[in-house]
């Protein structure tokens, strides 16, 4: 029996986080049918928007690169369907905050192969900030929701859910 049916999902591991940040873009967009489903993450896409379609939210942490520029990455799973948007969320380097969010269509330039890389400088922003949209909502419902609403995390340990909260900034 996987930890997912069981509604233990970590919410640092890399699922977990996807899940809180889907859950985050589902709000603020509240036209959405969810298409994974707490026993089963085998969906092609995350969200069906009546504004936007079919959607893939992806997620990432501001980083430093080796060469010393900061950058979000949003992975791309090899031979994923390429759906009409992706939207893409930037967290500081510690998930504390949603600092940026773009909407970016599926078929754009800026999406690799593997992945979606923007670069926190001015040509690196300026590239997609037609897709960059107010990310102040999206921090919004991230510092204000309970993640024990979630079926995912609805099993926490208490005590793994108040370590949990600590690491919050609220």
């Amino acid at each position: 029996m996987s930890l997912v049916k069981c509604g233990l999902l970590d919410p640092w591991c890399p699922v977990g986080r996807g899940v809180i940040t889907e859950h985050v873009v589902y709000t603020v967009l509240g036209d959405c049918f969810k298409c994974n489903t707490y026993d089963n993450f085998n969906a092609p896409y995350d969200l069906i928007s009546k504004k936007y379609g079919i959607i893939n939210v992806k997620s990432g942490t501001l980083y430093k690169r080796n060469y010393g520029a900061y950058t979000w990455s949003f992975n791309i799973k090899e031979h994923q369907y390429i759906p009409d948007y992706y939207i893409c969320v930037g967290f500081d380097e510690n998930y504390n905050n949603i600092i940026k969010v773009w909407i970016i269509p599926g078929k754009s330039y800026v999406v690799g192969k593997y992945s979606i890389s923007i670069t926190k400088s001015e040509n690196g922003l300026k590239r997609v900030k037609q897709y960059e949209i107010d990310a102040a909502q999206y921090d919004y419902i991230y510092q204000t929701f309970d993640i024990l609403d979630l079926p995912e995390f609805r099993n926490l340990d208490l005590l793994q859910y108040e370590s949990f909260l600590r690491t919050l900034p609220f």
